[in-house]
């Protein structure tokens, strides 16, 4: 008997069980079909749980590494310019110090004048103003603007007149407001010494 022909056979056979409805022969491996595919779904199931509930811990710990980088970076950022405002405790001659330091550097002592400004708060930290005046060329100021905006201790420009003067030919009057920022310590948050006073 050739293949084909046992295959018509066994055709034959199955469209005589069909018609007689004898499902008996089929029920044991439809059973066994229908656990295998159960086992299969429930398995699929908790392996996509699995894998889903690893995919949620593996982004989890990237936004936790990502977070620590981002405060430790912001850290540090805090920590510089903490660096870079003047002490405290200097705060009243401080500013006048620096321009003079500058003055002495650029040799300017004798060309500019400078007088101290104001102290204002500003949350945990006190802004201190000063003013610098004064008959220079433009040279000169190019110069003492980027010693001012360069200091290796926060000192900015916030004002800047520029006047020029017919009479002194090559030369221009300015006026520079200067300021720092000092950090009020008894201000900020979770300070012991205002906790020691309360």
């Amino acid at each position: 008997m050739s293949f084909g022909e046992k295959i018509k056979e066994d055709v034959k056979n199955l469209q005589v069980l069909i018609e007689y409805r004898n499902w008996v022969p089929f029920i044991r491996p439809l059973i066994l079909i229908g656990v295998f595919i159960l086992v299969i779904y429930v398995l699929n199931g908790k392996a996509r749980d699995t894998v889903e509930d690893i995919n949620r811990k593996v982004e989890a710990q990237k936004v936790e590494a990502e977070s620590e980088r981002d405060y430790r970076a912001g850290k540090t950022r805090y920590q510089n310019l903490l660096a870079q405002l003047p002490p405290s405790g200097q705060k009243n001659e401080w500013i006048l110090l620096q321009i003079e330091a500058i003055a002495n550097k650029l040799n300017l002592k004798d060309a500019i004048k400078y007088n101290k400004g104001a102290n204002l708060p500003y949350g945990i930290l006190e802004i201190s103003t000063a003013e610098i005046t004064g008959e220079l060329t433009y040279s000169q100021v190019g110069r003492l603007v980027e010693s001012i905006e360069n200091n290796p201790q926060f000192l900015r420009i916030n004002k800047l007149s520029l006047d020029r003067k017919d009479a002194t030919l090559g030369k221009i009057s300015i006026k520079i407001e200067v300021y720092t920022a000092f950090l009020e310590e008894h201000k900020m948050v979770g300070n012991t010494s205002d906790k020691k006073r309360r």
